[in-house]
């Protein structure tokens, strides 16, 4: 009876704490996408959290692309492949992303390193990663109209500029609940496309937490919710619910606060292989174009996933 009380009361506890988490991220001003924003975070964490390298307890991979108002000439496309893998006996993990970024003439290509501890809890891991890399980015002339081709500035553009990129994350998950939070830039290195230019990385912030809720043997219903800030006080949050039916899809949708409704699916190919794919659209006219935006999402892991991994997120 008294562990069924405690089994009770963490639930709730867990419930709670999302709900109230979802409500104070609403709350906020939203007021511009951040460096990356992925519909599907939920279908592998580490794409959104580096202290979750590892939890999968086997080798982990996943490809994203994400094409933002499909049919607007130089509108965002992101390409991106990441690993992570667990290390002496589950007590590291470590992993890598890996991001190609296009909007209009501005290439960005950004490499990530990262190293998580794992501290074990009662039927819980909480993780703590730092992460380094490099940002390169270069604008691609043969995209711009100018009316001077000599411009001293304009021909520095298709020089490619580098910048190191240092950050930490912490992340604290069950089987039945995740939440965690990682902080990016935080050296506010130089980016400069001209001598003269001051420009520089601003550190940004990405929080994550969801909670799984057994609806029968097979069934499940996730919550969870995303906010995002960057120095200048810039924030965006969103909400999201999806229904795992069978284990074997999953399908459900979210709102992106003051920019956009979103749906999504996922197909469990089998045990290793998972398919996604989702379809947002933006709030308001984006200069008359095409609104809508899509996410294709491929998950892999090289064996079953252990007993104590973390099975559906």
């Amino acid at each position: 009876m008294m562990k069924c009380a405690q089994k009770i009361a963490l639930k709730s506890t867990s419930l709670t704490v999302l709900v109230l988490f979802a409500v104070v991220l609403g709350s906020q001003c939203v007021l511009a996408q951040q460096e990356w924003s992925y519909t599907q975070y939920q279908f592998n964490l580490f794409d959104a959290n580096s202290a979750y390298a590892g939890d999968h307890q086997t080798l982990s991979a996943s490809l994203r692309h994400r094409s933002q108002w499909i049919g607007m000439e130089g509108a965002p496309a992101t390409d991106q492949l990441t690993l992570h893998t667990p290390l002496l006996r589950n007590h590291l993990g470590a992993g890598i992303r890996i991001v190609s970024d296009r909007i209009g003439a501005r290439r960005q290509q950004s490499a990530k390193l990262s190293a998580a501890y794992k501290l074990k809890l009662h039927n819980a891991r909480l993780s703590l990663a730092i992460t380094g890399g490099m940002l390169r980015q270069y604008w691609d002339r043969n995209e711009l109209q100018a009316s001077d081709l000599n411009d001293a500035q304009l021909l520095q553009m298709n020089d490619a500029h580098l910048a190191p990129q240092l950050g930490a994350a912490v992340m604290y998950t069950s089987t039945r609940f995740f939440a965690g939070i990682e902080a990016n830039s935080l050296n506010g290195a130089a980016m400069r496309s001209a001598s003269s230019s001051l420009a520089r990385l601003y550190y940004n912030m990405n929080a994550v937490a969801g909670y799984i809720h057994p609806v029968s043997e097979t069934d499940l219903l996730e919550i969870s919710t995303q906010w995002k800030f960057s120095e200048g006080n810039i924030w965006q949050a969103e909400v999201n619910a999806q229904y795992l039916y069978r284990n074997k899809c999953w399908f459900g949708g979210g709102y992106r606060f003051e920019s956009a409704w979103q749906v999504h699916g996922a197909w469990m190919v089998n045990e290793l292989l998972r398919v996604g794919l989702s379809y947002d659209n933006t709030l308001g006219r984006v200069i008359n174009r095409n609104q809508s935006s899509a996410e294709l999402f491929l998950g892999y892991t090289l064996q079953k996933r252990a007993p104590g991994a973390v099975r559906y997120f």
